[in-house]
Formats: C-alpha cells, sequence, structure tokens
C-alpha cells in the first residue's frame, strides 16, 4: 500500500500516466498486472475454478447421467443379489437344526428377533428361537417300525391282550431291551 502512495503522490493519474510511473520505479518496486488482459491469476485460485468447471461438466453431460443411472442399476441389482444369498445361507441354517416342515416359520420368528434387537447374531437368535419353542427341532431319536405280524380277526374274543403284549414285545425288543415275560 505504501508503494502505491509513492507513485500517486497527491495527485490523480491517467493509466499511462501511471504506467510511466511504475516503469520509472522499476520492476524490483513493484509488480502489477492487468487483469483485464488476462496477465496473473493465483495459481490455487485458477485450480479450483478449473476442478469445479470439470465437475459441473461432467455431472451434467448426459453419458454421465447413464452411466450413473447404469451404476445404480447395477448397485441395486447387486444388493439384492446379497440380501438372497444370505437369506439362503440362513434358511440352510435353519434347516440343519428345525423339521423341514417349519424351515420358514422358524425363519421368520429369528428375522423378527434380529430386527427387535441389532446387537444379536442369526445364530444366537436362532438358538433362543429353538430354546423357547424346541417343538421345531428335529427330531434326534431313532424311527422305530415294528410290524406285529399278528391276525387280530377274532375281536372281542380276548386276543386284544395277547396282541398288545406281542406288540409291545416286539417294541422292546427293537429297543434293544428285554420284555418281561
Amino acid at each position: 500500500m505504501d508503494e502505491l502512495k509513492e507513485l500517486f503522490g497527491t495527485e490523480a493519474l491517467t493509466y499511462d500516466a501511471f504506467e510511466q510511473k511504475l516503469a520509472a520505479a522499476g520492476a524490483d518496486k513493484i509488480n502489477l498486472a492487468n487483469l483485464a488482459s488476462g496477465k496473473y491469476v493465483e495459481l490455487n485460485k485458477h485450480n479450483r475454478e478449473v476442478d469445479e468447471a470439470r465437475k459441473t461438466t461432467v455431472s451434467t453431460s448426459k453419458e454421465y447421467m447413464q452411466v450413473a443411472a447404469e451404476r445404480d442399476d447395477f448397485k441395486s441389482k447387486y444388493e439384492g443379489l446379497v440380501a438372497e444369498n444370505a437369506k439362503k445361507e440362513s434358511m440352510a441354517k435353519v434347516g440343519e437344526k428345525v423339521a423341514p416342515d417349519f424351515v420358514e416359520f422358524v425363519y421368520d420368528k429369528v428375522a423378527k428377533a434380529m430386527a427387535s434387537d441389532n446387537k444379536k447374531t442369526f445364530d444366537n437368535a436362532l438358538d433362543e428361537v429353538l430354546k423357547a419353542s424346541p417343538q421345531y427341532k428335529k427330531s434326534t431319536a431313532p424311527i422305530i417300525k415294528v410290524s406285529s405280524g399278528l391276525k387280530q380277526e377274532n375281536k372281542g374274543s380276548g386276543n386284544e391282550a395277547s396282541a398288545s403284549m406281542a406288540i409291545t414285545r416286539q417294541i422292546l425288543r427293537a429297543a434293544g431291551r428285554t420284555p418281561n415275560d
């Protein structure tokens, strides 16, 4: 500011008179540029303006809008597939522990339990549901099929008791126990 006061002094100058006084003072004294002629713009300001112009141009171009729409479409499809695969994996976990008729029902109960408490893992929620409702678990007891081989044609003749005892003995033998005769 002091350099300009020295150049102007107390008088008003035209631009030509100002240039003459500036040249007489020397370039090392003061360095000015006419911005109207585009000679000097601060580099950081220039870079910011160019970056903003690029962003505006790119984000408003028709091609960019199409690519962005395709990207969003692929993203939603990908997220859908990820969710579908996660559900299949979870259903498989439920299927390992639950009778086939109740897999979807138990899966829904586990999903609701997880929705109410977002800190639960799927396995923990599944264990809690099965603990509260053990009737849905797969049966671990062996299924024993025994045919009696008895003819029960004489109903009412007193053979019901002997037929019942014969079936009981067969069941006990199949289970590895000896009947009390």
